[in-house]
């Protein structure tokens, strides 16, 4: 929850430093309904920085959200807000959600049978494949530079 907490507090404090996608993130990279449902805030606030994160606070109508908000607003960054930081924190939790697919995708590939359904279980294990790429490529970015 950790990572999906200071993916959040970097969105609230310092949004300018995310691309216009906001570095891909997705709502489903959330898993704690609170987060996900202060990401989708952030979202429907847009990207205009002024006075933030009071557009957030607009558009969220949840009394806990607000604390949320007004809390991550308040937290301290681990270091200062850079694009690089914002790729780190993205990097760590789209990594999650990743290994999170990878392990339903190797659950599904135990239960088909490789011969009865060979172009289901071979499309599986082609996405197996580029996963577990994006796993590798995103693990190396949420390591950050090697200094």
């Amino acid at each position: 929850m950790e990572v999906e907490r200071g993916t959040l507090r970097l969105m609230v404090r310092s949004p300018e430093v995310f691309s216009d996608d906001w570095n891909q993130v997705v709502a489903d990279d959330f898993t704690h309904p609170t987060y996900r449902a202060l990401f989708d805030g952030v979202v429907s606030a847009g990207r205009t920085f002024d006075d933030w994160p009071q557009p957030v606070s607009a558009v969220v109508d949840d009394p806990t959200l607000l604390q949320v908000i007004a809390a991550l607003a308040n937290e301290p960054l681990l270091r200062p807000a850079s694009p690089s930081y914002a790729a780190e924190y993205v990097a760590r939790l789209r990594l999650l959600s990743v290994v999170r697919r990878i392990g339903d995708l190797k659950s599904r590939l135990q239960r088909t049978n490789p011969v009865e359904e060979q172009a289901s279980y071979n499309r599986m294990f082609a996405k197996l494949l580029e996963l577990e790429k994006e796993r590798h490529e995103l693990a190396l970015i949420a390591a950050g530079p090697a200094d």
